[in-house]
């Protein structure tokens, strides 16, 4: 396997709790143990790290420095020890460990505070939160239950997901000065030159006229030598046919412009390589060559029983706020699983897609999922050359890793994570499917958070995916 991405860790809690009882001794290695077997969260305490004799203050005092977080357990021994200066009993390390909080917390308290995280376990009081923990414009993290729900809330902060993560801002058009500003009103759309995509136009694309779609989507290569466009259109005459466009009209010959190019061909060369052994697969309709205007044009599927267009599957994501419909969600990893199938035949050319969004996913009329074009498929890897949504850690700007079939597999499991949580997975480390989703089925749930960790080495396989989805 080529050069993966460097390995990360989960995030690193210490536990600070003093000894009251016996009983709330077992409720704090409880709470542990949750968070290490059932939220994947590096959480240490004193009690399992006994097996030799050593400086059990130099200890506490590494793990509070190296800790992400500090979680300290509400006890009304605890408020006293942190809220005064009074000892411990003699063996224990809890006033070592709150003097080293109170160290840290007069040392830089705006940062600090939100790394110390107190937590009030079943059963326990709230008033027994340190005061110095807890100033009016800060929470304390209350759990009702050691439950994927009840520690919902803190999980969010210890892993930075937050629970509604904002929308993506769309494009700024700052507006124009009144005097620049022209409205001109026609009832027929331009006619496009040169065969150029244009929102709204009818444009001549080798033998066949076009009505373009307005939703057109055009960019600039990284030069401005060259403009890259794709969006859907009406095939005029007949038979009409939907279609889905993708051009490159060059400006200059430059080699940014002409990889375009290059990378256009080479998406038609897949496509007959591969044929239509997959439903999943684009079906090719042609190549156009016009002057210096070069459109690769595919068939945009219909519904065979009331022949509208087929949509894509960002139409059946749940939108924010919206509840996860379950059956519904089951069905659509199933099809998730079938395009993994699909994927892997694209993998076998040895090429790989790698800018898999909901948009780019059509869903057939049997609730079969098809590729709606080949991606970048033919064109060669750029670092940060796709946009950040369900971006792989390994397509950051900055990133020393390549991409690979393991990068579809980051990609589509970003998709089903997004289809059965309600909403996608935030970079580093997500919360785990079954945290929010606690129906999803168990197999398809490890397998998607497998898929997702930053360690491409780690990732299950495309077929192993495709398989755990299925199923």
């Amino acid at each position: 396997m080529p050069e993966p991405g460097a390995a990360t860790t989960p995030p690193r809690v210490f536990v600070s709790f003093a000894r009251d009882s016996a009983e709330h001794e077992t409720a704090v290695r409880d709470f542990a143990t949750f968070l290490r077997t059932d939220a994947g969260i590096d959480a240490r305490i004193e009690d399992w790290y006994q097996t030799r004799r050593r400086d059990r203050v130099a200890w506490a005092t590494e793990e509070i420095d190296e800790a992400d977080f500090i979680i300290v357990i509400a006890s009304p021994t605890y408020k006293r020890l942190l809220d005064t200066v009074s000892s411990a009993k003699p063996g224990q390390l809890t006033h070592v460990e709150a003097a080293m909080i109170r160290n840290i917390l007069a040392r830089n308290p705006e940062e600090e505070l939100m790394r110390v995280l107190p937590v009030v376990l079943p059963g326990g009081n709230p008033d027994d939160v340190p005061e110095v923990l807890r100033p009016y414009a800060t929470k304390s993290y209350v759990i009702p239950e050691l439950s994927p729900g009840g520690l919902r809330e803190l999980l969010h902060v210890i892993t930075s997901s937050p629970a509604h993560p904002p929308p993506l801002a769309g494009p700024y058009f700052p507006p124009l000065p009144p005097e620049q500003s022209i409205v001109v009103a026609t009832s027929v759309p331009p006619a496009a030159p040169d065969g150029v995509l244009t929102p709204g136009a009818e444009v001549k694309i080798g033998g066949s006229i076009y009505l373009v779609h307005r939703g057109l989507e055009s960019e600039p290569v990284a030069d401005h030598a060259a403009v890259r466009s794709q969006g859907r259109a009406l095939r005029l005459g007949e038979p009409h046919q939907h279609v889905w466009l993708r051009q490159v009209a060059l400006r200059h010959d430059t080699p940014a412009a002409k990889d375009e190019i290059v990378a256009l061909r080479q998406e038609r060369s897949l496509l007959l390589k591969l044929g239509r052994r997959d439903r999943g697969l684009p079906d090719l309709v042609e190549l156009a060559e016009d002057n210096r205007v070069l459109t690769l044009v595919t068939a945009w599927p219909v519904d065979g029983g009331r022949g509208d267009p087929s949509g894509t599957l960002a139409d059946f994501l749940p939108r924010p706020g919206e509840a996860v419909d379950s059956w519904h969600a089951l069905a659509q990893l199933r099809g998730l699983g079938g395009l993994a199938r699909t994927l892997s035949l694209l993998h076998a050319t040895r090429h790989i897609h790698r800018r898999l969004t909901p948009t780019g996913v059509l869903q057939l009329d049997d609730r079969t999922l098809a590729l709606r074009d080949l991606g970048d498929g033919g064109r060669g890897e750029r670092p940060g050359e796709v946009p950040p949504d369900y971006r792989a850690p390994e397509q950051e700007l900055r990133s020393r890793g390549r991409t690979g079939p393991w990068t579809d597999v980051f990609r589509l499991a970003a998709i089903a994570y997004h289809m059965v949580t309600g909403h996608p997975p935030v970079a580093g480390t997500p919360l785990p499917v079954h945290v929010l989703a606690p129906k999803a089925p168990a197999r398809a749930a490890a397998a998607i958070d497998a898929a997702l960790v930053p360690d491409v080495a780690r990732r299950p396989g495309m077929d192993e995916l495709a398989t755990a989805l299925r199923s």
